[in-house]
């Protein structure tokens, strides 16, 4: 059991749903179907039954979550009195940044910026790599002092930062008919099924909010797991995946092809450097500013969300 699983469960009883507990949590639905499984495994209890339309919490699922609740918020708060004070962190203490990193992901921070941040910086800084999103829990938990994502975060207590806006582009698989190319273009994708990698959290909301300003049908957007075996098949099926430019998919198979995303309004996403709100030190802004320094040099210009 950890905390991050009673805080799943606890906001999957608050919502009634796995998927929008999930979205509140920058986590997959999965995430916290298995969080559930596994306390009702261990405690040998029943705390969520199906709806028809999904899932409920039961009586004892309410009550677990209350108790849940109040565990998670003690250790919230030992956190805040000391897990993030400068009172008690040395500033030579090197600095620890997670990041993404998966097949699917392309480069929004490609290896090259993290060995120039270690060189810029003669080991102070760590950089943590983990799969999918999970980055930003290692912040919430106090494994790393700052991550990066792709997409803004606006959780409370949080600090974002944008350093840098990055395009989309999207894979598919070359064997399909061409007219593929020209409904990415134009965005007439009510017919596709556009897949966003486990490790992109944030780009639904602003996916959607970029086809509404221009005016287009919002596709159906559903998540794929991180495996490269789940994302090809997903392509052979038909299915678009949205990336970051680089993806290694598309180097490690020549059947898989990048194309235009929304070629006349192009969707430019922001990435942030995301740190607690009551934590700062002068080692994490130099690392944020020179962050910030090689993004403007090395993306393309945004254009409005």
């Amino acid at each position: 059991m950890s905390i991050q699983q009673l805080r799943y469960v606890s906001e999957a009883v608050e919502r009634c749903s796995y998927a929008e507990a999930a979205r509140k949590l920058i986590v997959s639905p999965q995430t916290v179907s298995k969080a559930a499984a596994s306390m009702e495994k261990r405690y040998g209890i029943q705390l969520f039954e199906s709806d028809g339309r999904g899932v409920k919490p039961t009586l004892l699922g309410r009550k677990f979550a209350e108790d849940a609740k109040l565990v998670v918020r003690a250790y919230d708060e030992l956190n805040n009195k000391y897990g993030n004070s400068t009172t008690f962190r040395e500033e030579s203490t090197p600095v620890t940044i997670a990041i993404a990193k998966s097949s699917l992901r392309g480069e929004a921070c490609s290896e090259r910026l993290l060995n120039d941040i270690q060189q810029r910086f003669s080991g102070n800084v760590r950089i943590l790599r983990f799969q999918s999103d999970t980055c930003l829990r290692a912040v919430e938990d106090y494994l790393a002092d700052a991550c990066l994502i792709v997409g803004s975060c606006a959780q409370q207590n949080y600090l974002c930062e944008v350093l840098g806006r990055i395009r989309l582009e999207a894979l598919v698989f070359e064997s399909h008919p061409e007219n593929i190319c020209d409904q990415l273009a134009t965005g007439n994708l009510e017919s596709r099924k556009i897949a966003l990698p486990e490790d992109i959290r944030y780009v639904p909301p602003e996916l959607k909010k970029h086809f509404d300003t221009h005016g287009l049908p919002v596709p159906q957007m559903e998540q794929i797991g991180s495996s490269e075996s789940d994302a090809i098949e997903f392509l052979r099926e038909g299915g678009v995946i949205i990336s970051a430019p680089n993806c290694s998919l598309e180097k490690s198979n020549r059947q898989i092809v990048r194309t235009n995303f929304l070629e006349h309004c192009p969707l430019y996403l922001p990435i942030c450097f995301i740190r607690h709100s009551s934590f700062s030190s002068e080692p994490l802004r130099h690392v944020a500013e020179f962050l910030k320094s090689a993004f403007a040099e090395n993306f393309s210009p945004p254009c409005a969300i």
